[in-house]
């Protein structure tokens, strides 16, 4: 859901708790979905968000365990995208695959994830900014810029920019929200 505020159009995903008992949503509902019903399971769980020079993103979870980072994405095996996505256990299937996030990545170090990703990524013409969000839902966003892409978040969330494999045309913004809460429907996040 879009709503325009402070002169941007900011996008809003549904509560974890809603995305959850409705059993639908995009990516960021999704990961919300698992951090709602993960909570409290793990020493941390929380979500990574990507960010693309095109405007789109991709939302995913990790979870903080003995001292290692575990990282998934529940939405490959929704019913809407697990046709997008094969399973053969061969590395040259699964570099083919639209979601190289439908693995389990194990790593001591988000930083090292991001380049680790992004440099996959690059491989493809693909370029992203990396965040990591310590929320059960996703936090609103918007994008502003034609050539350069910045990537805009509300002040008030708990938001970490990871290294990046390279950023050549985006940067990462943090400015208020400045849209009243009756104007966001009960079952979205701010």
């Amino acid at each position: 859901m879009y709503i325009e505020g402070s002169g941007l159009n900011w996008e809003f995903h549904r509560k974890s708790e809603i995305a959850f008992s409705s059993n639908s949503g995009c990516c960021s509902s999704t990961a919300g979905w698992a951090c709602y019903d993960l909570k409290n399971k793990f020493d941390e769980i929380g979500m990574l968000s990507l960010f693309r020079p095109n405007g789109t993103g991709h939302v995913f979870n990790y979870i903080h365990h003995k001292k290692s980072f575990y990282i998934f994405d529940f939405l490959p095996f929704t019913k809407n995208y697990s046709s997008r996505f094969i399973e053969t256990g061969e590395k040259k299937d699964f570099i083919k695959n639209q979601y190289l996030t439908s693995i389990c990545y194990q790593t001591a170090d988000l930083n090292y994830f991001s380049r680790f990703f992004g440099r996959i990524q690059a491989s493809k013409g693909f370029d992203h900014l990396f965040f990591q969000i310590k929320s059960y839902s996703c936090p609103p966003c918007s994008y502003t810029g034609d050539e350069y892409k910045i990537l805009i978040y509300p002040e008030h969330h708990d938001i970490t920019k990871l290294e990046s494999y390279k950023e050549e045309k985006m940067s990462f913004l943090r400015l208020p929200l400045k849209i009243s809460a009756r104007d966001i429907p009960s079952e979205y996040f701010y």
